[in-house]
């Protein structure tokens, strides 16, 4: 009898969770919020808003498993997030960084993560949290590409997240003109090195990046199609 309460409970209790994760975003109507909340940005033509339960997120993910140990089509951990049309859509995910282990040590809040969704192999996802927030980018073979990003009116304490698609995004791009002068030598490339320059054999790979920068005041920085 105590067996099978306990696994009752246990059962219970993996359910509540489950319905936890699922149930972390609100679908939100434009109209109920008092303010413009695209107030001196720009206004994509279609688009859906949201809430976030962002501590039961962040909570969540703890449990998701590292890309060294399973791949993200195998992962068991899901992950639910909102459309630029309003349903939503489970991706199977892992834990993914970007930084470097001495530089994520540092900054223990942002954290990267990678997926594959559960009804289409061929949508994958890359997101992160931080301080600031969830933002993410789901990719689809032949179809625009999905932003979900935090957005809040200024002077606004309420946060709320827009979904939307890049064909929706007004293209404000300038034209790109590289200065760089053309340098005379060449690169050669050992030979017994070329093989394992292929990026589709399925290897996980790491790669290091030196970048310098110079240092301005600390800015918020939004997505280009939430900029003034």
């Amino acid at each position: 009898m105590r067996k099978h309460i306990l696994f009752l409970a246990a059962l219970l209790v993996t359910f509540a969770a489950n319905a936890q994760k699922s149930n972390l975003w609100t679908s939100v109507s434009e109209s109920s919020i008092k303010y413009n909340l695209f107030e001196g940005r720009k206004k994509p033509s279609s688009y859906r808003l949201f809430q976030l339960n962002e501590l039961v997120m962040r909570s969540s993910l703890t449990s998701a498993p590292s890309e060294r140990v399973v791949s993200a089509s195998a992962s068991s951990f899901l992950v639910t997030v909102p459309s630029e049309n309003g349903s939503f859509e489970q991706f199977r995910v892992v834990d993914a960084p970007v930084m470097d282990p001495s530089l994520s040590a540092k900054y223990p809040g942002i954290k990267s993560y990678a997926g594959i969704s559960v009804a289409n192999a061929e949508r994958t996802i890359r997101f992160s949290v931080s301080p600031e927030g969830f933002n993410a980018m789901i990719f689809a073979t032949g179809k625009s590409t999905v932003y979900i990003d935090p957005v809040s009116a200024p002077g606004q304490t309420a946060k709320y997240y827009i979904a939307v698609a890049r064909k929706d995004v007004q293209d404000d791009r300038q034209p790109f003109s590289c200065l760089t002068e053309p340098a005379n030598s060449k690169i050669s490339i050992p030979s017994d090195i070329t093989g394992r320059l292929a990026a589709d054999d399925g290897r996980l790979r790491t790669y290091r990046l030196a970048l310098m920068a110079q240092k301005q005041p600390m800015q918020k920085e939004k997505p280009k199609y939430l900029q003034p």
